[in-house]
């Protein structure tokens, strides 16, 4: 069979893994991913961002995918810290439209949740509810269909860093702002880049040695083929300047066709990958549930 054929009638068997050690080990071409361990055959978990850590469990934020589904939900995963095993699967978040990237922001005491959901063609702001263990509107941040959005503070402004819907993962726009969650300026970004190869955030960004880092995905042969790694030269809207420090593409036959994600909190570093699993039956069914 055509590879390409192939390929169009496969889905990405998603799943977390764990690189447990400083950013340092970045700067290597093939750090060593300890993959989360489950028995769930019919779902994948992908966006891993960090909710909370102690030092028996580790929280996650991710978007949980059916294989069988059209659109995923945001869900709180619950992994013993030390085997790296899923102690538990909560739903947090389920729309009639996909969801994805649970970009986290902790701000006075609240925690707070910017998921991508482009089909509303809105980026909106939520909050965790501990208790409930949900995620609350709060409201409308942009009226954009905003894909993988990124939000970094920086001498007190915010920048707002996104792909939007129908860019085809090429377009990299920026927006600055006073405020982290109003006033995004100018109405439709900047545009910093078109470029499939490290365009499209991978993650939120990350200090390291006192020097600021975006990560993005590698695009041009795929859909989150790899992971691409800049250090910020200048945060400007008018002159942002980046350098490429990093790559890291799939090195082990677990998740070998992509590497998708990076995101690090309270000393634990997370990814995501995938893995292509030929099922034309599975397609079928997702295209009309």
């Amino acid at each position: 069979m055509n590879t390409n054929i192939k390929t169009k009638i496969s889905y990405g068997k998603w799943n977390v893994g764990f690189i447990d050690s400083p950013f340092g080990i970045l700067r290597q071409h093939s750090p060593a991913i300890c993959w989360l361990k489950h028995n769930y055959s019919h779902c994948g978990f992908a966006d891993p961002f960090v909710y909370q850590v102690n030092d028996t469990v580790i929280e996650l934020f991710v978007e949980q995918i059916n294989y069988y589904k059209k659109n995923a939900r945001l869900a709180r995963l619950l992994v013993d810290r030390k085997t790296k095993i899923l102690l538990d699967v909560k739903p947090i978040l389920e729309l009639s439209s996909h969801l994805s990237y649970p970009f986290i922001v902790r701000k006075e005491n609240a925690v707070y949740v910017l998921p991508e959901n482009v089909a509303s063609g809105k980026w909106n702001l939520y909050r965790y509810d501990l208790k409930e263990d949900h995620l609350d509107f709060v409201k409308t941040v942009c009226n954009l269909p905003l894909a993988d959005a990124t939000i970094v503070e920086e001498n007190e402004k915010f920048y707002l860093f996104a792909t939007k819907r129908g860019s085809d993962n090429s377009d990299l726009y920026l927006w600055q702002s006073e405020n982290m969650f109003d006033g995004y300026q100018p109405a439709d970004g900047v545009l910093l880049k078109s470029d499939y190869l490290g365009s499209r955030m991978a993650g939120a960004f990350f200090k390291w040695q006192g020097r600021l880092y975006r990560p993005a995905q590698d695009c041009k042969s795929g859909y989150g083929k790899g992971l691409i790694i800049y250090e910020v030269v200048n945060l400007d809207l008018k002159n942002y300047q980046e350098i490429e420090v990093a790559r890291f593409y799939p090195h082990d036959n677990y998740c070998p066709d992509g590497l998708h994600t990076l995101n690090s909190y309270a000393g634990v570093t997370v990814v995501d990958g995938y893995k292509l699993h030929y099922n034309p039956i599975a397609r079928l069914i997702k295209k009309y549930n």
